[in-house]
C-alpha cells in the first residue's frame, strides 16, 4: 500500500523548528503545540472547503438567466484570507 499523505505546512514548520533550531525538552509540550496546530489547520481547511461549496451554491442559485461570475478556488481563498505574500 502506498502512502499518498502529503505533509502539511504545520508539519513542515514543526520538523524544521525541531531539526534546525535544535529545540530541546521532553517533547511533550512541543508535541501538544504541534498537535493543536495541526487540528486547527484541519478545521480551517474543512471550513474553507465548506465556505467555498456554499459560495458556489449561492452563486448558481442567484444566477438569473445570465452567466454567473464564479471565482476559482484560489481567487476565493485570496478573497477570504488575503494574499499573504510578504
Amino acid at each position: 500500500m502506498t502512502n499518498n499523505k502529503q505533509q502539511t505546512a504545520v508539519e513542515l514548520l514543526a520538523k524544521l523548528l525541531l531539526e534546525k533550531l535544535e529545540i530541546k525538552g521532553d517533547g511533550y509540550g512541543i508535541n501538544q503545540i504541534i498537535n493543536l496546530s495541526k487540528a486547527m489547520e484541519k478545521q480551517m481547511t474543512i471550513k474553507l472547503y465548506n465556505d467555498y461549496e456554499n459560495y458556489l451554491e449561492e452563486t448558481f442559485k442567484n444566477q438569473c438567466g445570465g452567466q454567473a461570475v464564479v471565482l476559482s478556488f484560489e481567487e476565493f481563498y485570496e478573497q477570504t484570507y488575503g494574499d499573504d505574500k510578504q
